[in-house]
């Protein structure tokens, strides 16, 4: 299980690693040796964990998401929630990387498989229809199912307004209704 980072500090970070990216990250070097798991100055800290998608970190036997070490390395802080502008949790350049609240972060998430382009809008077979659905704060909305696709973006569209998250190059129900000039 990952820690909630309470016992990471500024100093304890700024002390045993050092920042560098490259084209595609950013990611923590080892300024020390450490007995436990053999690592040596220089090294490159975290590894891929295939599970969750990121890279983690093993620090004093506790396991960290490395972009809230990165985060916390040049801010000297760590926010509750840390977003990734781009959407791709392997890009921990300090750049790609801000603060946010638990709505943004949900809302920039990666769509999942799903035969539409739009987030929040799925076809399920069974049923021969489309339905729209939102998260706001960890809570699922059942927006309705629909026979027509673009009713059901525009019933998702609709629950982005009430909660502000409309026209907004981040909301693709916003920019498939407007492309249509459906809105």
């Amino acid at each position: 299980m990952l820690q909630n980072n309470s016992e990471l500090n500024y100093n304890l970070v700024k002390n045993i690693f050092y920042y560098q990216e490259n084209d595609n990250t950013g990611y923590l070097i080892w300024k020390e040796n450490r007995a436990i798991n053999k690592i040596k100055i220089g090294d490159i800290a975290g590894s891929f964990n295939k599970r969750s998608g990121y890279y983690h970190l093993q620090l004093n036997k506790k396991k960290y998401l490395l972009h809230r070490i990165i985060f916390l390395w040049h801010h000297g802080y760590l926010p509750e929630y840390i977003d990734h502008i781009d959407k791709n949790k392997l890009n921990n350049k300090i750049s790609n990387l801000r603060k946010t609240n638990l709505q943004l972060n949900q809302r920039n998430s990666k769509q999942r498989k799903s035969l539409s382009e739009i987030k929040g809008v799925n076809w399920f077979k069974r049923d021969s229809k489309w339905y729209a659905i939102i998260y706001i704060n960890k809570k699922k909305y059942y927006l309705g199912s629909y026979d027509n696709f673009d009713d059901a973006v525009l019933a998702r569209y609709k629950k982005e307004c009430e909660v502000n998250w409309n026209e907004s190059e981040d909301s693709p129900a916003y920019n498939y209704l407007k492309k249509k000039n459906l809105i």
